[in-house]
């Protein structure tokens, strides 16, 4: 049956065989009976969970408040309406009266509030004009002149005083190199 039980010696192999056959047979049913240790099912559908999204609740409470508020302004438009054309007269014009405009509840806050900031702004704007600048452009230049005067003096090296872009030679120093004029020697073959 198997090569490698066939190899062993036994002695007596018809027994030797009928015990590999239980073991074959009970590792087979032991491998039917075998579970999952991980959990390998898909997982649950998260989007059929209701999920709670409180900032898209608050806008749209305000928003429905708004709408709320809206109509409310406007029944009562409608309402003032009806009653004014009720009260008309019948040889008077059929003019719709202007609606008087309703003040926002803040519209004298912010009308202190603009006000206080312009004169803040306006009293910053007058201390700017007042004060004189801080910075000299001749101080600059005085400061400019000293510190190139210094920076001449502790110069290992002087820039050499030329006329036309050729250095001087000065004594202790080698002489400039010259270029050749000569021609070169032709290659010796």
């Amino acid at each position: 049956m198997y090569a490698y039980y066939k190899a062993m010696p036994s002695s007596n192999p018809l027994i030797t065989e009928k015990m590999q056959q239980r073991k074959v047979a009970k590792h087979k049913e032991k491998l039917k009976k075998v579970t999952c240790s991980v959990d390998n099912k898909p997982p649950k559908n998260f989007r059929a969970m209701p999920r709670r999204n409180p900032k898209k609740e608050q806008m749209q409470e305000e928003r429905f408040a708004a709408i709320e508020r809206d109509n409310r302004l406007l029944i009562e438009k409608m309402a003032r309406i009806m009653s004014e054309k009720g009260s008309q007269t019948l040889g008077a014009p059929n003019v719709a009266p202007s609606l008087t405009r309703s003040r926002s509840l803040h519209c004298e806050f912010r009308k202190r509030e603009m006000d206080r900031i312009t004169r803040a702004n306006r009293q910053i704007l007058d201390r700017l004009e007042r004060t004189g600048p801080t910075y000299s452009t001749v101080d600059w230049e005085r400061e400019r002149k000293r510190n190139e005067k210094i920076m001449r003096q502790l110069m290992v090296h002087k820039p050499p005083p030329s006329a036309h872009g050729r250095a001087r030679h000065r004594p202790g120093s080698p002489p400039p190199q010259r270029p050749s004029t000569a021609p070169a020697d032709p290659p010796a073959g």
